[in-house]
């Protein structure tokens, strides 16, 4: 019976160094199931973050497109603007181009008129700047003229 107790006791101590080194065993692949869930738990955070930064440089992006197309639609438009004032200015039908012709007629009317009013004072006063200068008066040509001295 001794026998089967010192059987008894080495199995016993055996199982013992074996249960101790079981644990051990499990305690370390704790520690290594602890880190490597903490280096993928770093890992998820960086990619969320990244993606998190990606996310804000795109709608940055986004934003400064839509203002670069808003400021080019806006150029777009004044464009079309000059376009059609140049348009209605150099077309015969246009508004502007009809205004001119009617205001250049006008200067060129008013240029005549002067021109033989002046003739006519001229004639009229002889070398008198004085008589001259009344006669346009006279016809109502109020244009400063400059004087012109006697003989000059």
């Amino acid at each position: 019976m001794l026998e089967n107790l010192e059987r008894v006791a080495s199995a016993v101590s055996m199982l013992a160094t074996e249960t101790r080194d079981l644990a051990a065993e499990v305690r370390t692949e704790n520690l290594g199931r602890k880190r490597q869930n903490k280096q993928q738990t770093v890992l998820v955070c960086l990619v969320l973050v990244g993606l998190v930064i990606m996310g804000l440089l795109l709608v940055r992006q986004q934003a400064d497109l839509s203002a670069r197309s808003k400021a080019a639609a806006e150029q777009r438009k004044a464009q079309f603007a000059l376009s059609q004032q140049i348009n209605d200015c150099i077309t015969p039908t246009g508004g502007c181009y009809q205004r001119n012709q009617t205001n250049q007629a006008e200067v060129i009317r008013q240029l005549v008129q002067v021109s033989v009013v002046a003739n006519r004072c001229s004639v009229l006063a002889e070398d008198d700047v004085a008589q001259f200068d009344a006669c346009l008066k006279q016809h109502g040509v109020t244009i400063p003229l400059p004087s012109v001295a006697p003989g000059g």
